[in-house]
């Protein structure tokens, strides 16, 4: 009999955590607005979705023992496999950088403080979204000329992506930070969003604007044989930079704290975003991404450094006016 109710129990608690887990499915759903075309397909999703809450709780399991510095969670991307949010979110995986091994031109032996994060300086606006289209590498552009423009005086602007995607050399499938920024220089600056709505799509062709914010040139660093020192003086003295990281499937459901991870490739990369910030003492850098408020930490992650975790510490670029 006292086998019966020990067994009745564990029915119980697992009815429990099924029902459990269907909340989880629907409040995922509401939060993110999510629909599909028939039951077969949310089926599949959900299966997905289930996937993903098994590694984020056996993941967070290991943060609460103290073995893992971050914790996931779930965010919009829970429904897409690894391979899906490859395909639709990153760019596509590269090694090597052009110009890679050519000289620096950020000046060095400037002070910089133990930790700066350029947030509290009012310079840079909301996180963006860039949906499921891989052109990160426009928004991690952009997002570094947004502040330099502040960082200067002016009024704030948000500048256009789509402009980056239809007029420059690259695309949702990826491109290229120096890229973008020959081509806001070429085309004689960017302007605003507004004037120039983001889609998310390869466009049809370049189409006119009237540029509100130009710059004049940018500088490379090769952080790797440069150092993490003369990266964190250039984000002082210089602003924000656009740099490369390989986002893993860890990367895709990160949550909160310092993500070190050392299963996460330091030799390529599939991904730009924005390095606003470091903390020397606490030993990360605060990365700004192009997902949404809703990941991370309201749309950052705070990285490892001295790691090259995700190979953060590899490639960078700063505009400026």
């Amino acid at each position: 009999m006292k086998g019966f109710f020990v067994a009745l129990a564990l029915i119980s608690a697992c009815a429990a955590s099924s029902l459990s887990r269907d909340a989880q499915w629907e409040q995922f759903k509401l939060s993110f607005g999510k629909g599909y075309r028939n039951l077969e397909q949310e089926s599949e999703r959900k299966g997905i979705f289930m996937a993903h809450v098994d590694a984020i709780d056996a993941h967070n399991a290991k943060f609460e023992a103290g073995l893992s510095t971050y914790k996931q969670g779930i965010n919009q991307f829970s429904d897409l496999t690894f391979e899906e949010f490859e395909n639709t979110v990153l760019m596509r995986e590269q090694s090597y950088v052009q110009g890679e091994n050519k000289a620096s031109g950020v000046v060095g032996g400037k002070f910089h403080p133990d930790s700066h994060d350029w947030r509290d300086s009012n310079v840079l606006g909301a996180v963006k979204n860039q949906g499921q289209c891989g052109s990160c590498w426009a928004f991690g552009a952009v997002g570094a000329v947004e502040a330099q423009w502040a960082m200067a005086g002016n009024a704030p602007e948000i500048l256009s992506e789509q402009m980056l995607v239809d007029c420059g050399a690259g695309d949702c499938n990826g491109g290229w930070a120096d890229r973008a920024f020959d081509t806001i220089i070429t085309e004689g600056g960017d302007c605003r969003e507004s004037d120039y709505p983001y889609t998310a799509h390869n466009g049809n062709g370049c189409k006119s604007f009237t540029p509100v914010v130009s710059i004049s040139g940018y500088n490379f660093m090769n952080v790797k044989s440069e150092g993490i020192d003369a990266l964190a003086e250039s984000i002082y003295n210089n602003g924000p930079h656009t740099v490369y990281v390989y986002a893993n499937s860890n990367f895709q459901r990160y949550h909160s704290g310092i993500f070190d991870d050392s299963s996460c490739s330091t030799s390529s990369y599939n991904h730009a975003v924005i390095n606003i910030g470091y903390d020397v003492n606490e030993g990360y850098w605060t990365i700004r991404n192009s997902w949404a408020s809703s990941w991370g930490e309201q749309g950052h992650i705070r990285m490892a450094r001295g790691k090259n975790t995700c190979n953060i510490e590899h490639y960078a670029w700063v505009p400026y006016l």
